[in-house]
């Protein structure tokens, strides 16, 4: 008889955990339907609300969760306005900027890799005109994953500086690597 018990009771206790662990699963978002995890918001951005980044010159007027589509090269400077919030997600492709700084950055802006590769090469001399961004009273850009990386060209004899210029504003370094310049 105590051992029927036993046997009811264990039947019992591993059908509340069956049950526990199936309402956990269920409750969780299927893998096709997450999207993509934004590690600046912390979480997954359906696939549908990432916009292709398009700008080449001009102010960013639409804030949002940006993706590169493919090699991106930039030929005129991006301003991102104050109280704009915009993450970008390299997704293993390069952007390409030469003899311009990029991002005039006067709101924020959060760069990382879900693919693996994503690359932001700049070509810029000096903090005045190239490296990759100026980050103004108040901006904040932030890194997650995937490379900065300033070329040293040959034929500028002003070799000094280039990644980003600080002035006023925040970077974070999450992940990531940057490399060829330096932060002032």
């Amino acid at each position: 008889m105590r051992v029927k018990k036993y046997l009811i009771l264990l039947t019992v206790l591993a059908l509340l955990v069956a049950a526990a662990v199936f309402a956990v699963y269920a409750d969780e978002p299927q893998a096709e339907s997450q999207g993509i995890w934004c590690p600046q918001c912390s979480k997954y951005v359906p696939e549908n609300e990432w916009i292709p980044w398009t700008f080449n010159g001009g102010t960013v007027t639409e804030e949002g969760h940006y993706y590169l589509a493919e090699t991106y090269i930039q030929t005129s400077q991006i301003d991102i306005p104050a109280l704009k919030f915009d993450c970008l997600d390299l997704r293993g492709n390069a952007w390409i900027a030469e003899g311009i700084r990029p991002i005039d950055l006067s709101g924020a802006l959060a760069v990382f890799d879900s693919v693996g590769g994503g690359t932001i090469l700049t070509t810029g001399a000096n903090k005045t005109n190239g490296g990759f961004a100026n980050v103004g009273e108040g901006a904040q850009f932030d890194l997650h994953s995937g490379t900065i990386q300033r070329i040293v060209r040959d034929d500028i004899t002003l070799n000094k500086g280039g990644l980003f210029f600080v002035n006023g504003g925040t970077v974070n370094l999450h992940g990531g690597k940057v490399s060829g310049g330096v932060v002032e």
